[in-house]
């Protein structure tokens, strides 16, 4: 052994500091990753016990080649935060193979440490921060002992001073935490070229969603415990929006403080439970899959089943949800609570009043009405597009009679407000519809593009009951995407498409 070369015992601790380090990457690794960075560590202890060669440079480079058409491949891309992880630990894993002196340790440390950050990326909760802090020693620990090259034998004697030097910066940390500038958002959500598009608001006009369906950035991901609803069930709640002023559908504030109407379910299947990793937006909901059985932990539920937490999600957060996939909601309403769902300003929309009056006299009760409406919609030849014609002043008359062409907002917009004129109780649910399976990460992806919003209209004897005008009128929709429904011609997100 060369008098510069790193210890045994050293590489031993470095080899089980970066195991702890990757410990928790391995629940959002693939697990091939996971077993090929551990056959590496293996292999590189295996040589360093019986005092073999380190691989050959071309077949290191062949290693790497195939470490990152692999990664490639698992993630399909190598521009998203997965694969970038991904990346960085296969690549570590493979700089294990030409490691020798202190310079090769550094840059072995340094690479934990940037491991160490990045888990950050996808939990911020108290305990992984003290998990962390712990890695974060250990690996300043072996970097002290590769430095100073002292007991040979004990690279754990210095991990006292690695614990001083950790104190040491206490202050330094400190002071850039106040002073340093704070964004609102994390980093790897900064906006790009200016149009950073951060997920739905709390209101609802035309064009409002359109605008998310031309962005592939990640809304959330979701690992469902078996097999996840088919395409035309996904269906991811968000805010329920209960107010309409002539141009814009609102929440009400009275109405989520109310208690939330419980689902009861109405079917033998088992309740779906599963977990969602949800990308900062900006704004204080969890989306969950329609229907959820009770909040997520560290939320609650308002009137129209909104989970709701205290501060808006500025960082990536983690929950686990369990939702009924057939349900009856609020059958047994007093008629006093569906007052507000049958409100209208006056004097916006004539046209549509008129056609609601005609619906109401020729259909036979409010389902009739229901089924009415989306004939109506289904049977003239409406358009469903990304760049919708400039809706103004009484939009809704103006979208039924004469452009008759919009995005899912103008048709959950428009038939909420017919139904209400005649005389249904509804309300627009804004959220998202699909998801892409990634069959090698075994988990749903939805993206911005998958913005949707649908109606739910309530019926005498069943309760609330969605309705969707969009799919009503294209079915592709539901079952392919925003691809399947617009134009060839019309800019889809690469990573939307399927």
């Amino acid at each position: 052994m060369s008098a510069g070369a790193v210890q045994p015992r050293t590489l031993a601790a470095l080899l089980l500091v970066l195991a702890f380090v990757l410990a928790p990457h391995a629940a959002h690794l693939p697990w091939p990753l996971t077993a090929t960075t551990v056959a590496v560590g293996g292999w590189r202890w295996y040589l360093a016990r019986r005092g073999g060669a380190l691989p050959a440079r071309w077949l290191r480079f062949v290693l790497v080649l195939a470490a990152t058409a692999g990664v490639a491949s698992a993630y399909s891309s190598l521009l998203t935060l997965d694969a970038g992880v991904a990346l960085v630990v296969s690549m570590g894993a493979l700089k294990l193979l030409e490691l020798l002196g202190p310079r090769d340790l550094t840059v072995q440390v340094l690479t934990g440490l940037f491991l160490v950050g990045a888990e950050l990326l996808y939990s911020q909760a108290l305990p992984i921060a003290a998990y962390l802090l712990a890695a974060v020693w250990g690996l300043i620990t072996v970097l002290v002992a590769g430095m100073r090259r002292t007991g040979p034998d004990a690279p754990w004697a210095h991990a006292t001073q690695a614990g001083r030097l950790l104190v040491q910066a206490l202050p330094v940390m400190l002071v850039l935490f106040v002073l340093f500038p704070r964004i609102s958002g994390p980093l790897w959500g900064m906006p790009d070229k200016g149009n950073a598009v951060t997920g739905l608001d709390d209101e609802m006009a035309p064009g409002a969603i359109a605008r998310l369906g031309v962005s592939d950035a990640v809304a959330f991901r979701v690992t469902m415990n078996g097999e996840p609803p088919p395409p035309e069930r996904r269906y991811w709640r968000g805010p329920v929006l209960t107010a309409y002023d002539g141009r814009s559908w609102t929440r009400s504030p009275r109405l989520e403080g109310e208690p939330p109407e419980l689902p009861e379910p109405q079917s033998a299947v088992a309740a779906r439970r599963y977990h969602i990793i949800l990308e900062p937006h900006q704004q204080p909901w969890l989306y969950v899959l329609d229907i959820p059985a009770a909040a997520p932990e560290g939320s609650r539920l308002g009137r129209g089943l909104t989970a709701h937490t205290d501060e808006p999600v500025r960082q990536l957060r983690r929950y686990t949800v369990t939702s009924y996939p057939r349900y009856r909601l609020g059958a047994e309403v007093p008629e006093r609570r569906l007052t507000p769902f049958r409100a209208l300003p006056e004097g916006v929309h004539p046209r549509t009043r008129k056609l609601a009056e005609r619906l109401k006299a020729r259909a036979e009760g409010p389902r009739g009405i229901v089924k009415r409406g989306l004939a109506y919609i289904r049977e003239r030849g409406f358009d469903y597009t990304l760049s919708p014609p400039r809706m103004t002043d009484n939009w809704v008359d103006r979208f039924l009679f004469e452009a008759q062409s919009g995005f899912c907002e103008h048709y959950a917009g428009a038939f909420a407000f017919l139904m209400r004129a005649a005389g249904v109780p509804a309300r627009v649910v804004i959220g998202y519809l699909g998801g892409s399976r990634n069959p090698k990460g075994d988990y749903l992806i939805v993206r911005q593009a998958d913005a949707h919003a649908w109606v739910e209209v309530w019926l005498p004897g069943e309760g609330w009951r969605r309705v969707d005008p969009t799919t009503a009128a294209f079915p592709g929709r539901a079952e392919g995407g925003v691809e399947a429904s617009v134009a060839e011609t019309e800019r889809v997100p690469v990573m939307a498409r399927s």
